[in-house]
């Protein structure tokens, strides 16, 4: 059975997960120059993106954050898999405990797809995680935006 990457990631398996990666971006240089797949948008800036999660999955925060700094969103041709790239940087930060930049860039997530955010179950738990993990600093924005995205009532 052939597990994806984002699964062997969050299983722990690093080595396979990586292997995906490694794969798919020897893969990209065979593609036109700013090719993406019209379903599943394969191409260079998701295989960047898939970096990301991975990395964000496999609990390397430092590692996503140094890999969602090299993407370009404007590059990424789905406002879904734009606010997914920061929402994955916004994880990165929250591993990092640094809450207030974890705010910040979910925020920007939301932005960019409030409806993405709103449905996705790892913006809405990160959100309620800032409520309370957060500091007093950013209590207030992070009790707004996640009544923004449907947390709290």
């Amino acid at each position: 059975m052939v597990v994806p990457h984002y699964s062997t990631a969050r299983l722990g398996r690093e080595g396979d997960a990586l292997r995906f990666v490694d794969d798919a971006d020897a893969m990209v240089p065979m593609l036109p120059t700013g090719y993406a797949h019209p379903w599943t948008l394969f191409g260079r800036p998701n295989t960047d993106l898939t970096g990301v999660s991975v990395a964000v999955d496999l609990h390397k925060g430092g590692t996503a954050l140094d890999k969602a700094g090299a993407v370009d969103p404007d590059s990424i041709p789905s406002r879904d898999r734009q606010a997914w790239l920061w929402l994955e940087t916004a994880r990165a930060y929250a591993q990092r405990k640094d809450h207030t930049s974890a705010l910040h860039t979910l925020q920007r997530a939301t932005s960019v797809s409030v409806e993405s955010m709103r449905c996705h179950p790892l913006s809405r738990g990160l959100a309620a995680e800032l409520v309370t993990a957060g500091s007093r600093l950013i209590e207030r924005d992070a009790r707004g935006l996640a009544k923004q995205l449907g947390v709290l009532t």
